[in-house]
């Protein structure tokens, strides 16, 4: 009888196949490969026969000059990412697909994950085999603020903390800063009470540094300022208003002491702009104290804009917003429109440049202009404010369903009842 002979011929086969699975190959239009060979069927006098080839060491490692798109000829194309996100998957599955393609890829290509999408960067998390400083290289160069991205990169800050730390030993002033990333990416996907531990652990050291030079009272000062938002968010208004007040006093001192040197001094009362605004935004804070503050602001940042164009560094946008709102809670209902019409400018220039990181301003600002239009009978323009805000929204709930779906519904709803 022959057939036990082609029984263990088809065993062989079999256990070829699976010992060829140790090393991965990408697929090719009409072939067929498991890991580094490629399977062909023919029929020979009416059998199949099923044969193996071993692949050249530089077809096993096509990944890496398939992605090199240095010269920006991928732009726009679709296959790169689907193509990315499946080679992830498959690496989070077997581990010799992560440490022969995809180590090897994003070692040359760190950047490529800005391709993937949210999903795909959290499912880098679980590739047990990635190495914690290529998980570090990637994070270091993913943008804050990105819809499309923020999770993701959330994910993937918590996960290399702890090496992070260990890598920066005792050293307080690189401790501080790693703190601080990690709670700049928990903000942003709203984790606050999370972000709250993390900035005040920054805070903490950075107090301990400030007797060293202004380099570290002016990185406190930015903690503090970080601090009083994620603060604010939280919920705990009362450390909110502290740390910004503390955040303010140390900025116009330092201001004070560097009047004579104009480039920094420049910077800092930049940078001031930024603080005295947010100050004004201060739950705790009372009418008269918010528009006093609030017009300071105001004051302060059209001392620093010449022309017509506001630059990114001064915030003029967060000033006037906070003004129309202080002006609004002491019943003057007549006054807002103009700051807020004029912040919504600013912020509709800057999401035209960076929408990513804009656009949530904006969205904010388009719904309280729609407020005051409405408020004061100005029906049309507050449905052509609203319109537009749900266009803002449409775009972030695409790149983000989880964060922004149920806001386009509701905005959608409240665009419906403007009529």
């Amino acid at each position: 009888m022959t057939w036990p002979v082609t029984l263990l011929g088809l065993a062989g086969q079999v256990f070829s196949l699976v010992m060829a699975h140790r090393t991965a190959a990408p697929p090719a239009p009409g072939s067929e490969y498991v890991g580094g060979s490629k399977i062909s069927v023919r029929r020979v006098r009416g059998r199949s026969r099923v044969t193996l080839r071993r692949l050249s060491r530089n077809r096993r490692t096509a990944p890496v000059p398939l992605f090199a798109f240095s010269d920006g000829s991928a732009e726009g194309l679709s296959w790169p990412r689907r193509a990315l996100i499946t080679l992830i998957e498959t690496a989070r599955r077997w581990d010799h697909v992560a440490d022969r393609q995809l180590v090897p890829l994003l070692t040359a290509q760190p950047a490529l994950v800005h391709r993937a999408g949210s999903a795909a960067l959290s499912a880098l998390v679980r590739i047990r085999s990635l190495p914690p400083e290529l998980l570090d290289a990637i994070e270091s160069g993913l943008p804050f603020r990105n819809p499309e991205l923020d999770a993701g990169a959330a994910e993937i800050a918590l996960h290399v903390t702890p090496f992070r730390l260990r890598r920066a030993g005792q050293d307080a002033a690189a401790r501080a800063e790693i703190h601080s990333d990690l709670a700049h990416r928990l903000h942003t996907v709203r984790a606050y009470g999370a972000a709250v531990i993390r900035i005040e652990a920054s805070v903490k050291l950075l107090e301990e540094l400030a007797g060293q030079g202004d380099l570290y009272v002016e990185r406190l000062a930015s903690c503090l300022d970080w601090a009083g938002i994620m603060n604010e968010f939280k919920g705990d208004h009362v450390r909110a208003l502290e740390c910004t007040r503390q955040c303010a006093a140390l900025f116009q001192e330092l201001a004070a002491r560097h009047k004579d040197r104009p480039e920094t001094y420049g910077r800092l009362q930049r940078r001031l702009t930024y603080v005295l605004a947010n100050l004004a935004g201060r739950v705790l804070l009372g009418p008269a104290e918010r528009l006093e503050v609030a017009q300071e602001a105001v004051e302060a940042c059209r001392g620093l804009v010449h022309g017509d164009s506001v630059p990114d560094d001064v915030e003029l946008a967060g000033a006037l917003q906070n003004l129309g709102v202080a002006l609004l809670g002491l019943g003057r209902h007549g006054e807002p429109l103009g700051p807020l019409r004029e912040a919504t400018d600013i912020r509709r220039v800057q999401a035209a440049g960076d929408f990513a990181f804009y656009a949530q301003h904006l969205e904010q600002l388009l719904g309280g202009l729609t407020r005051q239009l409405d408020l004061l009978g100005r029906r049309e323009e507050a449905r052509s404010a609203a319109r537009e805000r749900v266009g803002v929204l449409r775009r972030l709930a695409e790149a983000d369903p989880g964060r922004f779906a149920g806001a386009l519904e509701r905005v959608e709803r409240q665009l419906e009842d403007l009529g």
